[in-house]
C-alpha cells in the first residue's frame, strides 16, 4: 500500500487543498464556523506537496481566511436596533422584507448591514441615526 506522502503529490495534493479550502469557507459563510486550527499547517503542506504556491494569503495567523465577504458593518438585530433607537422587531421586519440587507447565520441568529439600515431609517425619515 502506498504512504501518504507518494499519493498527494502534484495536481492530487492541490486538489485536496481546494477542496478543503473551499468547504472550510463554505461553512464560515454559511454558519460562521471560523477554521479549525489544524487547518493552516494541513493547507500549507499540501500546497508545498503540490509544488505549486498557495492562493495568496490562504489564511491568517487567526485561522480566518484573510479574504472577506465583504466590508459592511455586520450587527445583531438588537445591537442595530440600540444603534439607531428601533425596536428589535422594526428592524427584524426590514430585514426580512429586503429593505435592509441581512442575513442569517446559525438557525436564528440575525444580522444586518447598519449602513444599509441607516441609509433607509434615513430615506424614511428624512434625517440621520
Amino acid at each position: 500500500m502506498p504512504e501518504l506522502e507518494e499519493l498527494l503529490r502534484g495536481r492530487v495534493a492541490y486538489g485536496a487543498m481546494t477542496v478543503i479550502f473551499r468547504y472550510l469557507r463554505g461553512q464560515l459563510k454559511e454558519k460562521g464556523t471560523p477554521f479549525p486550527v489544524w487547518a493552516k499547517p494541513v493547507l500549507e503542506a499540501l500546497s508545498e506537496a503540490a509544488g505549486l504556491p498557495s492562493p495568496d494569503g490562504l489564511m491568517s495567523d487567526s485561522g480566518r481566511p484573510v479574504e472577506r465577504v465583504d466590508s459592511t458593518n455586520w450587527l445583531t438585530v438588537r445591537a442595530a436596533a440600540e444603534l439607531v433607537k428601533r425596536t428589535d422587531r422594526h428592524v427584524r421586519r426590514l430585514a426580512l422584507s429586503g429593505q435592509v440587507r441581512a442575513r442569517r447565520v446559525g438557525g436564528r441568529v440575525w444580522l444586518v448591514d447598519l449602513d444599509s439600515l441607516r441609509g433607509v431609517l434615513e430615506r424614511s425619515n428624512g434625517q440621520g441615526n
